[in-house]
């Protein structure tokens, strides 16, 4: 018979549980099944005891994240505009690291700065970050820390920040069981997060192979807040408002 792990995961999942097994009768036949991908599934057989049938299983995992790992209601992604050269305008996609904001990975980036904003000059200050990151290619070991600092041609309003599977994910509990990954940044400079691989020592954890979110936040709201009650921060209302953000590999 085939054990829990034949069943359907959510987006955020990555791994098999590790209290649950493949057979719950029977033996695993050719090894472990690597993990579904997202919109993908994983197939094993069990074998029967003394003869019996084999049991064919399988399991599949959503492209989609849970429920409870949602944006905040009432809020949308900012897309299109949020970085530029001083001065000089805000333009690009703000959706994807590599290609988008930065012109290589995640964790090969050295000290690139750039202006991550939100244009409220648009009327609308209930917006949100959600930049895709991938780690393919990244050691186990690898290491790195992503700080922030005030925009001279922007407000600075305090702002939660997290690194997560899922894209607008501002859920404290869950994003600190999956990657320790949630940070406050306030006006001066500070750093948000010191990074690193599964064999880091490091709190905030990235595992190699996998498509993460940087999610970007302003409010005035304190750490932990429901993100459904997060407030949206006024100085966004009328002009633009952000940080000049500084990743390093290191």
């Amino acid at each position: 018979e085939c054990g829990p792990r034949a069943q359907s995961y959510y987006l955020e999942h990555h791994q098999w549980p590790d209290d649950e097994e493949f057979c719950d009768e029977g033996s695993l036949v050719d090894g472990e099944p690597s993990f579904p991908s997202p919109g993908g599934s994983a197939q094993w057989s069990c074998e029967g005891i003394d003869g019996g049938q084999t049991a064919q299983c399988s399991a599949s995992r959503s492209q989609d994240c849970s429920s409870d790992r949602q944006p905040p209601q009432g809020w949308s992604q900012y897309t299109s505009g949020c970085i530029s050269t001083l001065g000089l305008g805000w333009h690009g996609d703000c959706t994807v690291w590599d290609g988008g904001i930065w012109s290589s990975p995640f964790y090969e980036t050295g000290g690139v700065t750039q202006r991550l904003a939100l244009a409220g000059r648009q009327g609308t200050p209930q917006q949100y970050l959600a930049i895709e990151v991938e780690t393919t290619g990244m050691l186990s070991d690898r290491e790195g820390r992503i700080s922030a600092g005030d925009d001279p041609f922007a407000n600075h309003p305090p702002t939660i920040v997290t690194i997560s599977s899922c894209p607008g994910d501002f859920h404290q509990e869950a994003i600190e069981a999956e990657t320790g990954c949630y940070s406050r940044q306030d006006s001066g400079l500070n750093q948000l997060f010191r990074w690193g691989g599964m064999d880091s020592s490091r709190d905030c954890k990235l595992e190699s192979g996998r498509t993460y979110y940087l999610n970007i936040i302003p409010t005035p709201s304190p750490l932990g807040t429901d993100p459904d009650d997060l407030l949206p921060d006024p100085a966004c209302e009328e002009s633009a408002c952000g940080y000049v953000y500084n990743p390093q590999s290191q």
